[in-house]
């Protein structure tokens, strides 16, 4: 239950406060981008001692230059080559034992162990990879975040009645959020728009949950 109490504490805050929310004047295109050097994620492939290093150069460069437009970064790690290697300590915070073996690390160090499923190691990889990129619930952020005032993620947990009051109280936050759209600087035609992440996708959307520092069973444990 260690996501259960939170929740509930937070709806009950928010359907107790009566004053008007208030949003902020000022949205990413008033304030406009700017490079904060964001670390890269990195992608290690724990390969066995015989994969040729043609085959390690040749997936190398075909995952380089799939990540080329992303923040991922791929690193190849030849298991026995070095005990030392930064990386191994991953395999064994997840007790990994067989390889090729594959592993997703945050820039703050947070870790996923990532399937590899049969066929050749490129095929194995280059699914891995793709099931990494590939959100349909992250593209859906994307695209609502570039036409409105903002996206609130919902993520629904196993409680029907929990997921329909989260809703309602972030429908009553955006519907004032809407009433305010026209004292913004720059016109905005669109207010918050709501994402749901259902509870029968949790699984689906593992990675991005990790993101998140959350994991499936994690919701309404």
């Amino acid at each position: 239950m260690r996501l259960h109490l939170p929740f509930v504490i937070v709806l009950a805050c928010l359907a107790l406060h009566v004053q008007p929310a208030y949003g902020c004047r000022y949205n990413v295109r008033e304030v406009g981008f700017i490079d904060v050097g964001v670390e890269a994620y990195r992608l290690f492939v724990y390969l066995p001692g015989d994969v040729s290093t043609d085959e390690t150069v040749r997936l190398k460069e075909t995952l380089d230059a799939t990540l080329t437009d992303s923040d991922i970064r791929f690193e190849p790690v030849t298991v026995g080559a070095d005990a030392n290697h930064p990386a191994m300590e991953f395999v064994v915070t997840h007790g990994i034992t067989s390889f090729p073996a594959a592993v997703l690390v945050s820039p703050d160090g947070q870790s996923i162990p990532l399937s590899l499923a049969g066929g050749s190691l490129g095929q194995a990889v280059s699914s891995a990879l793709d099931y990494v990129l590939h959100s349909p619930t992250r593209q859906e952020i994307l695209e609502k975040a570039a036409e409105c005032y903002g996206v609130v993620l919902l993520i629904e947990g196993s409680q029907p009645q929990g997921n329909t009051k989260a809703r309602e109280v972030i429908s009553t936050a955006v519907d004032r959020i809407r009433e305010q759209l026209d004292l913004l600087p720059k016109p905005i035609a669109r207010p918050p728009e709501i994402v749901t992440l259902d509870h029968q996708s949790l699984d689906r959307e593992r990675v991005l949950l990790w993101s998140l520092s959350l994991k499936p069973q994690d919701i309404n444990e």
